[in-house]
């Protein structure tokens, strides 16, 4: 029994002995770092941060430790943790200024620890401390030159002067303004850089919205260090009064007509009266059925004079209906065709009396009447009808006899009347055969009369004949 405990014994003092002689073996010269900042600069109660990258490049796994040597208040995440061979690990430092610090360049040392052996050299995290802001309650504003009036459309400068009793120091420059309309506070926040002692600076292109109403305004020039560390001083401004009309026409043109409509803004902070006026035609000014109310038409100009609010607007129009003018040629053609049917002096008209199919041929006969319109009497009327190709014989030519000839290539029948008296008819006919059988439509030409009137030679026309043969 008391051998088994003697074995014991020595097998747990190898095991002890090889666990130290491995952990020996990992060495913090296979540690890599970097460092990479977050923030440098800090002032008291501030915090400055870093990032710390840590790399096993040895075989063996590295148990880390971490500490560091500074008097604030300080923060490392993760403190401690194993590296295996070829991990990375970021670790977080974060180092609060305590109030008391006194402002300069520091360096804070992070110390490396593995197995009771710290690294030869520690990690520098280099920063600087800056000056409390509580000491820049001290700054004064001493004076403000600012505009005695602003025009709204124009940016503007000025200047102040300020005391400054501890060091350049940059801070936030804010403008505030007591604007009675919808933006009570406008706000120009920017950096700006204020020298040790006493210096005047100045600000430039700077612009308050249009919408600004004119009149007097208390205007707040603050200089900001911190949240609640500030100087300000407020001065008194005049704004002055504008109009600026802005006019956008809109114009749309078709067969049917013409639309113009007219967008006008007063982009001024005064009420004013924009004018509006654009080109109108004399024809135009025919057709014109609307337009805005109070308009006027001067020098072929349609003319509006609109009074506006300031930041308001109004439309003005107009509309010109071009339907008449389409229907115009419509009525010159039936006015052409009335006085031409009022003044004929014959009327002329030709119809199909019969027809009759036969296996090889065909009989149309065909009947044209002609009547003296007037209250005269006409003399050597002349009547002219063209035939169709396909006619082989003329024939039947009722009680006026009528003759074929030839006028070019195409037959035509005659007839000569000595004289129509007044409101007289005379009824004309002939009956053809054709050449072959003709299925379909032939279509007979007008007919053409031509008379004496006044020892003026006239010439009228019947219509054109349409037979169907089926």
């Amino acid at each position: 029994m008391a051998n088994t405990k003697k074995v014991v014994g020595v097998l747990s003092l190898l095991l002890i002995s090889l666990i130290i002689v491995n952990t020996a073996n990992a060495d913090l010269s296979d540690l890599l770092y970097s460092v990479s900042v977050i923030n440098d600069k800090a002032r008291p109660g501030e915090n400055l941060e870093y990032n710390v990258t840590l790399k096993n490049e040895g075989s063996q796994e590295l148990p880390i430790s971490l500490n560091l040597l500074f008097t604030g208040y300080a923060k490392i995440t993760p403190s401690s943790f194993t590296l295996e061979p070829g991990e990375t690990k970021v670790v977080h430092v974060s180092l609060t200024v305590k109030p008391e610090q006194k402002p300069g360049k520091i360096i804070v040392k992070l110390l490396v620890f593995s197995n009771g052996e710290s690294l030869d050299s520690p990690i520098p995290l280099q920063g600087e401390i800056l000056e409390s802001m509580a000491a820049y309650s001290n700054v004064k504003i001493l004076s403000v030159e600012f505009p005695k009036e602003i025009d709204l459309r124009n940016p503007f400068s000025f200047n102040m002067t300020i005391d400054n009793p501890v060091k350049t120091v940059n801070a936030t420059l804010e403008i505030d303004a007591d604007f009675e309309n919808d933006e009570q506070i406008i706000q120009h926040p920017q950096t700006i850089t204020i020298p040790e002692g006493t210096n005047e600076i100045t600000v430039e292109n700077i612009s308050f919205p249009l919408s600004v109403s004119s009149g007097n305004h208390s205007i707040t020039i603050r200089i900001r260090f911190a949240e609640d560390i500030f100087t300000q001083s407020t001065i008194q401004t005049n704004v002055l009064g504008f109009s600026e009309c802005e006019t956008k026409e809109d114009v749309n043109v078709s067969i049917f007509g013409k639309t113009y409509k007219a967008t006008v803004v007063n982009l001024g902070n005064a009420a004013t009266i924009c004018k509006v006026d654009t080109k109108i035609s004399k024809i135009e000014k025919l057709l014109l059925v609307s337009a805005s109310e109070g308009y006027k038409i001067e020098n072929n100009k349609i003319k509006w004079e609109v009074k506006l609010e300031p930041r308001t607007k109004a439309v003005v129009e107009f509309k010109v209906n071009y339907t008449p003018l389409l229907i115009i040629p419509f009525i010159l053609i039936a006015i052409a065709i009335a006085i031409w049917y009022l003044t004929r002096k014959i009327d002329v008209k030709k119809e199909l009396v019969s027809h009759k199919r036969h296996p090889s041929f065909l009989d149309l006969k065909i009947q044209i009447k002609i009547r003296n319109l007037t209250n005269k009497e006409l003399k050597r009327v002349k009547i002219t009808e063209p035939l169709p190709a396909f006619v082989k014989e003329v024939r039947d030519y009722g009680t006026v006899p009528g003759r074929v000839v030839k006028k070019g290539k195409q037959k035509v029948i005659t007839w000569e009347i000595e004289k129509l008296n007044p409101k007289e008819e005379r009824v004309l006919s002939y009956t053809i055969r054709t050449s072959i059988v003709v299925l379909g439509n032939i279509i007979f030409p007008p007919t053409k009369v031509e008379f004496r009137d006044d020892k003026m030679i006239r010439e009228e026309a019947s219509n054109a004949l349409t037979i169907q043969i089926e």
